[in-house]
């Protein structure tokens, strides 16, 4: 009885045992395996996620084919032109351009033109302008003074005027800077504007005899190059789908090991109860069999005390007497 209750104890600790092993297991196996990446988190409870798509991902080893699939690809880009900064050229504004300042630009753009006057002419200028400004301000006579006036003036040294002393000796006023933003955005629409029959890419396909040169001119691939470009294309697709089926195929291998495992784990388990089940019925018969000879062995005692008896009691009659063996 002691081997039977020791037996069911030892079968209840193995048994929790080794579920409690198989779970820390899978596990140890979980955090082993963990995806370096900075859109997988895990959950509290140790379920790989992604962050982006925000779908939960079975197992580590299906995280490449997530990140290859349609689906992750599509929120990535999404997430690249939501981030991505909106490049838009600038309005050239030209500035606006009153009368006056119109009229005073193009008098000092004429005066830069204008060579520098000589030193003669120069002082004629100034008398000149002093004889007008005279006559402006009222300093006039009659006939005869205006010709012995005439004649002063001819002798007489040039006098001072309200143009200051540097005014011709000054170089021609800088020619005010002009904005060239306004010009360049115009070539930059007129070359966009370009109409499309005059574009390379407008020919249509075979305008040349020449495969090659039709692919060079209408600047697009040739078809070798198409096909290479295809093929290459195609082998990166079947390599993302071998590496998702090989993927599936650790994970369902992993998966049907464990199954096995926990299969034989159970069929151990069955196979220690059928042993701890005989093992009673062996207790219980032995228990049985030593009960029975207990209540055997005095009945056996008893009978050949009685067979002894009579043995002597027909040892001690008179064998010879009549009648004495009946």
């Amino acid at each position: 009885m002691a081997a039977s209750r020791k037996g069911k104890a030892v079968k209840a600790v193995k048994q929790e045992d080794l579920r409690r092993l198989m779970q820390e297991t899978r596990r140890d196996s979980g955090r082993q395996k963990r995806v370096e990446s900075p859109f997988a988190r895990y959950s509290g409870a140790g379920q790989l996620m992604c962050a982006l798509c925000d779908a939960p991902v079975k197992n580590a080893l299906l995280w490449q084919t997530h990140v290859l699939g349609k689906q992750h690809k599509d929120k990535l880009q999404e997430l690249k032109s939501r981030t991505a900064p909106a490049h838009t050229p600038a309005p050239a504004h030209t500035p606006a351009h009153t009368p006056a300042a119109a009229s005073s630009s193009s008098s000092t753009l004429k005066r830069a033109a204008e060579p520098p006057p000589a030193p003669g002419k120069r002082a004629k200028l100034q008398t000149g302008a002093g004889a007008g400004l005279g006559l402006l301000a009222g300093h006039y006579d009659d006939d005869d003074d205006d010709e012995g006036g005439a004649g002063e003036r001819k002798t007489a040294p040039p006098t001072d005027s309200a143009l200051p002393a540097d005014f011709f000796d000054s170089g021609p006023a800088p020619a005010p800077p002009i904005s060239h933003s306004g010009s360049v955005s115009k070539a930059e629409q007129q070359e966009s504007q370009e109409p499309p029959e005059n574009r390379p890419e407008s020919l249509p396909e075979g305008f040349f005899d020449d495969p090659v040169r039709d692919a060079q001119v209408r600047q697009v691939d040739t078809p070798k190059d198409q096909l290479e470009r295809e093929w290459e294309e195609f082998q990166k697709e079947m390599r993302q789908v071998n590496s998702a089926s090989d993927a599936i195929v650790a994970e369902d291998d992993e998966e049907g090991r464990l199954e096995r495992q926990m299969d034989e784990i159970e069929e151990q388990m069955q196979c220690l109860r059928r042993v701890e089940e005989l093992r009673a019925k062996q207790e219980t018969a032995r228990s049985r069999r030593r009960s029975q000879r207990r209540e055997e062995e005095p009945m056996q005692e008893e009978e050949p005390l009685e067979e002894e008896e009579e043995l002597m009691h027909i040892l001690t009659q008179d064998w010879r007497a009549k009648g004495a063996l009946a």
